[in-house]
């Protein structure tokens, strides 16, 4: 079952991060990588588990509490619900990504976008004896403002029963308040599920079973779109940390079909079908580029070494280092040192590589003691995840028997059902991806194999770290790859030079509920260089590499293909993913989107408004005294009146107008101010009588230099929206810019009245 928790903003709210961002305010708010606040699933999910604690005894609600939450300290019994984090809508983010994406006006601010979805509070402890604020008690955090709404992701593993569905509408009926400061006022929610159903997954027919007879494997590409940040964890040193790997291991693959199989009490002969006989082998999925299928990075690729290239340009790779690696003439006779390449994916697209990276994402979480409801001072309770961003596509595969159609039936009705990859299900990690398993074919997906004639030199590259034993030792040993290689191919082909990067391997074993030992093992992109002592069909290569090499097959390591067009050169080219989106969301803008621009454009205003009143007045001549100053500031403080009394006491009935010792007074003192009017710019010297006489025309509106250029880079809507904002918004601080016009000018006054 999948659905949506959606949480309605009725008050200002804070979910506050561990850190803040900036010195400028004391707490902030979580925020996503677009800089748009967040709710986390895991304080969600904490939200409803206190909110079951907190009901009264006589609610015996502990066995389907139990089912929905899991038994609390006990990882072995995990719940069936699982919440994502909160985000905006669609459109929403929409309008966000084309905003910090966009080439031309520049992209907007991270900080631009987050002034304008939350607002800043101020906030102080008041003494109870003297009812004052106490002394160094100000504080400032940044808040959600009321009216936004957020959707967060809801999976269940299985299907609720009638009693969970009642629990699970009585516990977001009772939760009213979140966040920090509740008792001041702040974080009251409104909370309700909708419940969506849908089909995870999309399975392509496998093919008949006489076409599938003449190979002893078949591979089924597998999609895996990620519906919330992903933790496939690798080896951290660091105990309160993790640093997810940035591509899905088949491990984690096998493993969340295994645990699949356990929640939703399936066949038990399915564990030991799909699981432990091995049968089906996992094969890791990478990042996926234009559809297709990602594969590490060869370690003899290099490019040269010149900061102003980098690997994502055409010209940065002309030549494949193993040419030089080999004995091999090199092209510049060493006049230009190599490096490494940057990108750890790159896809072959019509004879182009094409570079690939997974999104990461970084998140703070803070761990509460259970029985206080808090942190506490004192205890290690900051720890730091790295994850795989949501929203991204990873291309895998899944290697079955020829012979056994019935496993690849059995897997698609296991994928059609909710699974959990990786680490933190509970903190709305890995939550329910979306499966899709492609057609049959005869090679692991991102390979090309070509035929290659007797004599031909060729590379045979691993696309996933191997484990290999030392045939007279027995000892785990990278260089072994040399003779499994050699094995493999036998008389066909002859191994001229091997290189190899060395990696360790770590698993967890889940029937004996343990961690395996970490060995040593070639990592992925290890390239062994060959040459064919005999013709090589592309049904030959396709049989050589349809067996994988080493240990621990099913987890999709040992897995290699053969290329023979690298030895020729490289075409590199730009990902994609690299060019900044230009063209504007299609979708109009939201009433929250509206909202946002609004407050941007306000807040973007009142910083250069009130800076060019400050320059303004620091330029005025003619200044006499303060009081007169201060006494036009007066009416300013009426929002609704303020034209109409400067309209009196310009331009009034004789009784209403200013005495002609204040009118002189104002007379005297000029100064140059830019202002529009009627929608032209006019810069000149004008009296303070003058400034007040045009400020009661509505037309007025004061401006800066450079108001079309601060316009466009805080414009997170379309162009003819954002004009009609910025100008409603310009008009508005009309009597905003005044009040610090006058302000500045009666402290100028009295400071040079003083000397």
């Amino acid at each position: 079952m999948r659905g949506y928790l959606v949480v309605e903003l009725l008050s200002d709210a804070c979910f506050s991060m561990p850190a803040a961002f900036d010195t400028a305010v004391d707490t902030d708010v979580v925020l996503d990588h677009f800089g748009l606040p967040m709710i986390s699933g895991k304080t969600l999910r904490g939200l409803l588990h206190d909110t079951l604690l907190s009901l009264p005894d006589e609610w015996d609600q502990n066995a389907d509490g139990m089912a929905l939450f899991g038994k609390e300290r006990d990882h072995s019994t995990a719940g069936i619900l699982r919440i994502g984090d909160a985000l905006l809508d669609s459109g929403v983010r929409q309008w966000a990504r084309w905003a910090h994406r966009r080439k031309n006006p520049a992209p907007v601010k991270r900080a631009y976008l987050r002034d304008a979805f939350l607002t800043r509070r101020k906030v102080t402890a008041i003494d109870r004896q003297s009812d004052a604020p106490k002394s160094e008690t100000l504080r400032v955090m940044r808040v959600v403002p009321k009216g936004l709404t957020l959707r967060a992701p809801i999976t269940v593993a299985g299907t609720l029963t009638e009693s969970q569905i009642r629990l699970l509408d009585l516990l977001t009926g009772c939760t009213r308040h979140a966040g920090l400061a509740r008792n001041r006022g702040l974080g009251h929610v409104r909370l309700s599920v909708m419940w969506d159903e849908m089909s995870d997954a999309e399975v392509a027919q496998p093919m008949p079973h006489s076409a599938m007879n003449s190979r002893e494997f078949i591979f089924l590409a597998l999609v895996v779109h990620l519906t919330a940040p992903c933790l496939i964890s690798g080896d951290d040193a660091d105990p309160n940390s993790r640093s997810s790997r940035p591509f899905i291991t088949g491990a984690a693959l096998r493993g969340a079909v295994a645990s699949a199989i356990e929640h939703t009490n399936a066949n038990r002969g399915l564990m030991q079908d799909l699981i432990v006989s091995g049968d089906i082998r996992f094969l890791n999925a990478y990042p996926a580029v234009d559809g297709l299928r990602a594969l590490p990075t060869p370690i003899t690729w290099r490019r040269y070494k010149d900061p102003r290239w980098n690997d994502a340009d055409r010209e940065a790779d002309g030549h494949d280092a193993v040419l030089m690696l080999a004995g091999m003439d090199d092209p510049d006779e060493g006049t230009r040192q190599l490096q490494p390449m940057d990108h750890h994916f790159f896809a072959s697209i019509s004879g182009r590589q094409r570079p690939a990276a997974a999104q990461m994402r970084q998140t703070i979480h803070q761990q509460r003691n259970r029985a206080r409801g808090a942190s506490v001072k004192g205890e290690t309770n900051i720890f730091a995840y790295e994850a795989l961003e949501e929203g991204q596509s990873f291309i895998g595969a899944l290697a079955a028997p020829a012979d056994r159609p019935d496993l690849v039936s059995s897997l698609q009705t296991l994928l059609s059902q909710p699974l959990w990859l990786g680490r933190s299900g509970r903190a709305s990690y890995g939550g329910a991806p979306i499966f899709k398993i492609g057609a049959p074919g005869e090679a692991e997906p991102g390979t090309n194999h070509k035929r290659i004639q007797t004599g031909d030199f060729f590379a045979v590259r691993l696309t996933s770290d191997a484990i290999l034993r030392d045939a007279v030792t027995g000892q785990h040993d990278p260089w072994s790859l040399r003779a499994a290689i050699e094995k493999r191919f036998g008389e066909r082909a002859i191994v001229t030079q091997v290189f190899i990067r060395s990696t360790v391997c770590t698993g967890y074993h889940r029937l004996w509920r343990s961690s395996l030992p970490a060995v040593r093992a070639a990592a992925a992109g290890s390239v062994v260089l060959m040459e064919a002592c005999e013709n090589l069909s592309t049904w030959d290569l396709s049989t050589l590499t349809a067996n994988p090499i080493g240990e621990r097959v099913a987890d999709g390591y040992g897995c290699f293909t053969v290329a023979s067009d690298s030895l020729n050169g490289l075409s590199i080219e730009r990902s994609r993913a690299e060019i900044s989106e230009t063209g504007a969301p299609s979708e109009p803008e939201s009433e929250a989107m509206l909202d946002a621009q609004r407050r941007l454009s306000d807040k973007r205003l009142r910083v250069f408004l009130a800076y060019e009143a400050i320059q303004t007045a620091a330029n005025a001549r003619g200044l006499q005294g303060s009081s007169v100053i201060q006494r036009v500031r007066g009416p300013l403080r009426a929002p609704a009146t303020w034209r109409r009394t400067y309209a009196d006491w310009t331009s009034g009935p004789a009784e209403h107008q200013l005495k002609p010792m204040a009118r002189e007074g104002l007379m005297s003192i000029s100064m140059e101010i830019r202002f529009l009017h009627h929608g032209k710019l006019y810069r000149e010297r004008l009296r303070l009588w003058d400034v007040l006489r045009r400020a009661v025309d509505t037309e007025w509106t004061p401006t800066y230099e450079f108001d079309e250029a601060e316009r466009q880079a805080c414009q997170i809507t379309s162009d003819n929206v954002s004009k009609q904002i910025w100008t409603e918004a310009r008009a508005a601080l009309a009597p905003y810019y005044l009040d610090v016009l006058f302000r500045s000018l009666a402290r100028r006054a009295q400071s040079e009245g003083e000397k």
